[in-house]
């Protein structure tokens, strides 16, 4: 039996959404998305706080098992990754990036949005009060993205 090593990575949300989030696959094993609003703003308070939200875990096997694509549809890749760990953290971090909505295979995901207030440092359940989150992620997105870049030049 081949021993593989454990590389552990550490990368943007949008580094993960451009680089990683199309290859990866969910095992049919794994529980549907179960999260609802509420937890996505636990989720997104947490990272706000700046507390720990967990390691994701994907493995990369030689076998292919039944799976669903973590995003869009199965693109039948020769090499498949496999979310172990984190799909439901994952899947909700694709919906704030994707504006609340995203296709995994014919099943549309969708939940409410989320807003904050940054005079309160508060998440609402809504877009009613302060801002939509995915709107601030995507625009402070490009920003991090930029920085990155510049860092890969050094």
């Amino acid at each position: 039996m081949e021993i593989r090593s454990i590389k552990p990575q550490i990368m943007s949300l949008g580094q993960f959404y451009q680089e990683e989030a199309s290859t990866l696959q969910i095992p049919s094993i794994q529980r549907q998305f179960v999260w609802d609003a509420e937890d996505i703003k636990d989720l997104l308070d947490s990272i706000i706080n700046g507390y720990p939200i967990g390691a994701i875990i994907v493995w990369e096997p030689t076998t292919q098992f039944p799976s669903a694509p973590l995003m869009g549809k199965d693109l039948k890749v020769h090499t498949r990754r496999y979310i172990l760990d984190g799909q439901q953290r994952l899947t909700a971090l694709m919906l704030v990036m994707n504006h609340w909505q995203i296709q995994r295979e014919d099943k549309t995901i969708r939940t409410s949005t989320i807003s904050y207030v940054p005079e309160t440092n508060r998440l609402y359940m809504s877009g009613k009060k302060g801002i939509d989150v995915s709107l601030i992620v995507n625009a402070a997105q490009a920003d991090v993205d930029s920085l990155v870049k510049l860092q890969r030049k050094r």
